[in-house]
């Protein structure tokens, strides 16, 4: 078994700077579909199969990462459903940045993830990115991605040659909170996995 695992984000931004405020993960195996969320006795639980932290803001902040403007009204503008979910801190941990990203690192090394995946290229595994390296110069500690760059997977990607475009994906029940969008991402990629592997495609003259 290969376990692969989908990082989500929730951001104050858009851009590859952006302020987290939610990280959220979820490890699957694409070839045997998704496993029930296995039980987590506390945040700090690694052998969980799912990641679920939030980020005080301003630790993203003192840290250099931005806030833009559009992006707050727009949050603004949500269900309060949603807005509660962002700031629920019996639903999980809120920690700061620095913290928050460590214990990422942890997970994913704990679960020996192979690949990790995000809901598209330029969103999710960037803004992460520039995150460690941002904690680390801003906080002076020694927080790094477990993952190799060679092992970073993008869902738009894959679900357009599985021929599952935009407006054919289900609804996720639960919209703007990150582990419901890792773990929507996820069950997705197991029907894309499925249906390609499930293919028999035509032999190629190179």
């Amino acid at each position: 078994m290969t376990t692969h695992a989908v990082v989500d984000l929730e951001t104050m931004g858009t851009g590859p700077t952006s302020a987290i405020v939610q990280i959220g993960a979820r490890a699957f195996d694409p070839a045997n579909g998704m496993a029930p969320r296995s039980a987590y006795g506390s945040y700090t639980d690694l052998g969980a199969n799912f990641f679920d932290v939030g980020v005080k803001l301003q630790t993203s902040i003192d840290a250099g990462l931005t806030v833009d403007g559009d992006t707050v009204m727009w949050w603004l503008s949500q269900p309060k459903t949603a807005q509660n979910r962002l700031l629920d801190e019996e639903r999980r941990k809120i920690c700061s940045l620095p913290t928050a990203l460590a214990m990422l690192s942890d997970w994913y090394a704990f679960q020996s993830a192979e690949f990790v995946w995000c809901h598209g290229a330029s969103f999710d595994i960037p803004i992460l990115e520039h995150a460690y390296r941002s904690a680390s110069l801003h906080y002076d500690v020694d927080v790094k991605p477990r993952w190799k760059h060679w092992t970073v997977r993008d869902t738009r990607t894959l679900f357009h040659i599985a021929g599952m475009e935009r407006d054919d994906l289900p609804p996720n029940p639960n919209p703007h909170d990150a582990l419901a969008d890792a773990e929507w991402s996820a069950a997705l990629v197991c029907e894309a996995w499925k249906k390609i592997k499930g293919q028999r495609f035509p032999a190629q003259t190179i």
